[in-house]
């Protein structure tokens, strides 16, 4: 299981689907981090396909847990617990 950071315009797509099928920390309207074992790619693509063509999108791998402050309440805690 890898955990990814992802940024996307969560509200300009269906993401239905996408919340039944991944495990997945809201950190902003637009920031997530998200736990999978599908690579970066097929992670990156399989968001893509939930997105508007011209939707800016970022997926990158996490070894260890981002400083951050002023996001969702807990998102340090899950991120700890999954990268301990």
């Amino acid at each position: 299981m890898s955990i990814f950071l992802a940024y996307f315009e969560a509200d300009k797509a269906d993401m239905t689907a996408f919340k039944e099928e991944t495990v997945a920390k809201r950190l902003s309207d637009e920031l997530f981090f998200i736990e999978s074992d599908e690579t970066r790619s097929r992670l990156y693509h399989r968001i893509k396909g939930y997105l508007p063509k011209d939707a800016p999108l970022l997926v990158a791998p996490l070894d260890r847990a981002p400083k951050f402050k002023g996001l969702k309440d807990g998102a340090l805690k899950w991120i700890r617990a999954r990268l301990s």
